[in-house]
Parts: C-alpha cells; sequence; structure tokens
C-alpha cells in the first residue's frame, strides 16, 4: 500500500486564532487532501526549541542547498494573515508562495473545541 505524502506544518503560535487557523487548515489537508501532516505540537512556551529553532533550522537548510530546499518548503499565507508574516529568509517576494484564500473546514472537520 503505497504512502500519502508527507508534510510538517510549521508556525509560530502567534494568538490562539492563529494556532486554531492553522490546526484547522492541518486538518484540511490531512482529511480533504489526503496528505500525512503533522504538526510542530502544543508544547508550553518554555518546552521545547520554538519557532526561532525552527526558523534557524530552516535557514540553514535554505542555505546549504536554495535549489533543493526552496522547492520542499512551502510558504503559505492562510486567510487573513499576509504575505509579510513569511520569514525574510524564505524569499516571500522572490521565491513561490502560496495563498490560501479560503478552505472548507465545515465540509470535512468537526468545530474546534
Amino acid at each position: 500500500m503505497p504512502s500519502r505524502p508527507r508534510v510538517f506544518v510549521s508556525y509560530s503560535h502567534d494568538d490562539e486564532d492563529h494556532k486554531t487557523l492553522v490546526r484547522r487548515f492541518a486538518e484540511f489537508l490531512h482529511r480533504r487532501v489526503g496528505l500525512e501532516v503533522h504538526t510542530d505540537g502544543e508544547e508550553p512556551p518554555h518546552v521545547g526549541r520554538g519557532a526561532r529553532f525552527e526558523g534557524a533550522v530552516l535557514r540553514d537548510q535554505v542555505t546549504g542547498d536554495i535549489d533543493e530546499y526552496t522547492a520542499r518548503i512551502l510558504p503559505v499565507v492562510l486567510p487573513g494573515r499576509a504575505v509579510d508574516e513569511i520569514p525574510r529568509f524564505l524569499n516571500p517576494y522572490s521565491t513561490t508562495h502560496f495563498v490560501v484564500r479560503q478552505f472548507q473546514v465545515a465540509d470535512c472537520c468537526s468545530p474546534p473545541n
């Protein structure tokens, strides 16, 4: 049985609305698109390495092999968010990014608690 394509969703935990939007998008990708989705987790702010560490890892990968990693790292701008929020090292204005204007969570997912 072939495995589903895998994605890792990394995001900053700005506020509850942003976290909810990202979780719902991850659920949409899993249920409607059929991807195997992993997110960066729900650890408290003082546990784990956080967005800065993940950003450093991504920056190092892009710097090490820009062709491979600009093809593998796909910045996504969710509804209500802006291209300006994509980290500068991912070159938001000169490389590909994806603007999601809407997605139908109601068709696939239960509402958040």
